[in-house]
This record gives structure tokens, sequence and C-alpha cells, in this order.
């Protein structure tokens, strides 16, 4: 595991988020790639993001074919499982976010 330019923030970042960057690791590997985090509690988010309370990572895969992070996403997404939501978004990057509001009634 990589953090980009040692300018991402991953001190703070919540359990559940530990098994996300183990699951990565792993799944990066298959590619031949490092699994690089491009974001954790750190950036600019929409609103009520998962990242400011340390349940959410960004990670890079635009060294990958299309075809390949498709692939990954839903290898990782079926690692992770229905506790997690795995997105491929368009500029390229892999987010991943624990679903909080799956307990204690979510964010506040």
């Amino acid at each position: 595991m990589k953090v980009k330019d040692g300018s991402i923030k991953i001190h703070g970042l919540q359990l559940p988020m530990r098994r996300v960057m183990k699951v990565c690791e792993v799944e990066y590997k298959k590619y031949g790639q490092d699994y690089i985090i491009t974001a954790g509690l750190d950036g600019e988010h929409m609103a009520g993001s998962y990242h400011y309370f340390g349940y959410a990572l960004d990670s890079r895969v635009y060294t990958l074919s299309l075809e390949d992070q498709n692939k990954l996403a839903e290898e990782i997404r079926t690692q992770l499982g229905a506790a997690y939501t795995v997105l491929l978004h368009p500029d390229h990057h892999l987010h991943i976010q624990y679903n909080v509001q799956s307990i204690e009634g979510g964010l506040q």
C-alpha cells in the first residue's frame, strides 16, 4: 500500500476501513499494480461524505484498462460484501465506503 505523495490523511480511519486496505492490497497485486490511496479523511468531497468521518477511501485505477478497472472493482466488491459500497468514478478512481447507515442509525 502506498499513499499518494505523502499528503493523504489516513490517520483516524475507522476500523472497517482496515479491511478495505487489506483486500485492495491483495486485489491490486493481481493486476501487477500498487494500491495507491489518493484520498482518505482529506480533500474536498460532497457535504456529508463518508470521507470526513473516516469511512471512505479513494484509490488510483487509471493505470489499468477500463476493462480491468471494472474487473478490479467487481472483485473488491465481492470480497468486501454488502456492508461496503465500491464505485468506479468516471475520472478513473475507485471510491470505497463502509455503509455506516446499516449500524447505529447512520451518520448524524
